[in-house]
């Protein structure tokens, strides 16, 4: 069954602004970044392009590794715990990606990893870098 992710996408796209409209650090780029991804995977959802929905989803998983590892401001850091604790959330309670079911499981880059433990391990990262 396809999702639609429009609604999810437009939420966080103005969380998103909002952090970018009141960030004073470079974390700036990072979140632009996200905003471009998140205009792709709205334009994606809008016009039922499964490629487009793919690509959208490597830029959110880029940047979510990347702004574990090099956001500075904490709101932007509370921003990214809240994406992987609402990934491992949905994960467990649709039993898949929501990205992959909203564009019928097309991957353009097919990686064998546990992507919970990785959640888990970026999550870990995040509080070990805060204590």
């Amino acid at each position: 069954m396809k999702k639609d992710l429009t609604l999810p996408c437009l939420i966080f796209m103005i969380i998103t602004i909002y952090l970018y409209y009141h960030s004073k650090t470079n974390d700036k780029y990072l979140l632009s970044i996200m905003i471009f991804g998140q205009f792709i995977l709205l334009f994606g959802s809008i016009i039922k392009n499964d490629y487009l929905i793919e690509i959208a989803h490597i830029v959110f998983w880029i940047s979510i590794i990347i702004g574990v590892f090099f956001f500075k401001e904490k709101y932007n850091k509370y921003f990214i715990v809240f994406l992987l604790l609402s990934i491992l959330l949905t994960r467990k309670y649709f039993n898949d990606c929501l990205f992959l079911m909203a564009n019928g499981n097309k991957k353009l880059i097919d990686l064998n990893i546990d992507y919970d433990k990785f959640l888990y391990c970026l999550l870990f990262i995040l509080l070990l870098k805060e204590l």
